[in-house]
Order: C-alpha cells, then structure tokens, then sequence
C-alpha cells in the first residue's frame, strides 16, 4: 500500500502518521518539497513523518495470510467493526511468532505465562482499543447520513486546499 506522495504535497500535510513500511515515500516527499522550494520558492510544506511503534504486524487468517503482513487491501486484518468473538477467534489463527508480535505490539507480554493467557490478554488489550472506537461508530450511525455528510465535506476542505497549491 504505497503512500502517493502527490496526496501528501497537495494538502500541505505537516505531520503524516505511517507505518514503517511507508517512511521513505514521507522522506522522498520531504526532499521533493524542498528542493521545490529552492529552485521555485515556497510553496509546499516539508512533510514530517510520524512512524508507528510498530512498522506492521503479520497477517491473520490462513496459513496464506498469516505468512504476509497484515493487509486491508489483502484482507487479513482485524477490523474495527469485528466483533469481539471475531477478534477472538482471528487471533487464535497466530502461530507463536505472530503471537509475539502481537504481544510486544499491544504490550501484552506475560512473561512464563501459557500461550492461552497472551492470547487472551492481547484479545483484551485489542478489546481496550476497539471498544471507545465501536462506541463511536454507533453514535455516528445513529444520525442518519451524517457520516457521509462528515465525508463530504472533508473532501470539500481537501480540494481547497489542493486549488489553492495549484494557483499558487
């Protein structure tokens, strides 16, 4: 999943959250951006990266998916509207390298505990974080066509900022 860095010099990011996967396409956009900026004078923001704890985990699922990171585009991914058993039940899919991963992830490790007990306190921790998400998911679903309302005018706001570069 490249990150497009055209996306990240039209709107002017200043801080782009990534995984380490992505960390060179921020730099590149950084280097681009000022070297932009001698030749031609100011006109787009140096983008910072900001990398996660974690560059990525393994996939679950499968044997197939497991052996690849974890991956919306590929589908082996714990999603923010799983329920918990479904969590439950894709991290029961982890072999014990995956599993740890996991844990240092979610910093669940118990150290001499069974593989049972991690499995159980990572699904808790996973749990933690899902559950204020989930609860915001509804609150939002309950206004009906509000959500794509938030949707239309984040693209709006985008697209200004995007014209405004472009006539700069």
């Amino acid at each position: 999943d490249a990150l497009p860095i055209s996306d990240i010099l039209m709107a002017q990011a200043e801080l782009v959250p990534v995984g380490g996967d992505n960390l060179a396409h921020v730099e590149i956009a950084r280097e681009l951006a000022q070297r932009f900026n001698e030749l031609y004078g100011a006109l787009f923001t140096p983008p910072v990266a900001r990398a996660s704890r974690v560059s990525s985990l393994p996939g679950i699922g499968d044997a197939a998916g497991r052996k690849r990171k974890m991956s919306k585009s590929i589908g082996n991914a714990i999603w923010l509207g799983d329920t918990s058993e479904l969590v439950r039940d894709k991290i029961a899919t982890l072999d014990s390298e995956g599993l740890l991963a996991f844990a240092n992830a979610f910093e669940a490790e118990a150290d001499g505990a069974s593989e049972k007990a991690t499995r159980d306190l990572i699904c808790q921790k996973i749990e933690a974080e899902l559950r204020p998400i989930r609860a915001r998911l509804a609150e939002l679903a309950q206004t009906r066509g509000l959500v794509e309302e938030i949707l239309v005018d984040g693209t709006i706001s985008a697209r200004e900022v995007a014209y405004k570069t472009l006539q700069r």
